[in-house]
């Protein structure tokens, strides 16, 4: 896979009075200074995805997310890096103004196909837009591809060091990664 500009992801110790006081200690892994763009957990959940496409000779990625999603934006970011298109099945009706998300999305060349919210959340893509040569990522990397590429993320920590992992958690994916590399 064609190599991606990221900076290498540290550890920020959180301070906080309640930590200090009970004599404990904390870090933040500031994966959102990694890329600009294709910042956090998204570029670990594409990963395989992407590499897998390749593998198969796919020539175009097509994902699922709302308005404001990260996921679509980082998809389109990682595609047009590595020589893809992108499209995205947005959910809901197009508005009248695309939110800045799925304007810079479009600005790298994503194709935006908005689909009722009953179609997206059945999460079939339609005929009318599918082609031999695309592969499909689930909505923000879930899927096992995703799971293993999120566990990817501790090869960034010393593991020994920590005791206790805490996570956001959208679809779960990255929690879930987590746990299986922890």
């Amino acid at each position: 896979m064609t190599p991606f500009q990221f900076e290498k992801a540290v550890t920020q110790p959180l301070v906080l009075p309640g930590l200090v006081k009970n004599n404990c200690e904390a870090a933040v892994l500031r994966l959102d200074l990694v890329h600009p763009i294709i910042a956090g957990n998204k570029w670990y959940k594409l990963r395989f995805y992407l590499q897998e496409a390749l593998d198969l000779q796919k020539n175009r990625i097509i994902t699922f997310g709302g308005a404001w999603s990260n996921h679509l934006l980082a998809t389109a970011a990682a595609c047009r890096q590595l020589g893809l298109r992108s499209a995205a099945l947005v959910r809901g009706e197009k508005p009248e103004n695309l939110s800045a998300t799925l304007q810079q999305a479009a600005s790298l060349g994503m194709e935006l196909h908005f689909v009722s919210r009953q179609q997206y959340k059945e999460k079939i893509v339609p005929e009318t837009i599918r082609t031999n040569s695309d592969y499909v990522i689930n909505e923000g990397g879930a899927g096992e591809p995703g799971v293993r590429g999120a566990g990817t993320i501790l090869d960034s920590i010393d593991k020994q060091h920590y005791t206790h992992i805490i996570c956001a958690a959208g679809t779960g994916t990255t929690l879930a990664g987590l746990i299986n590399a922890a």
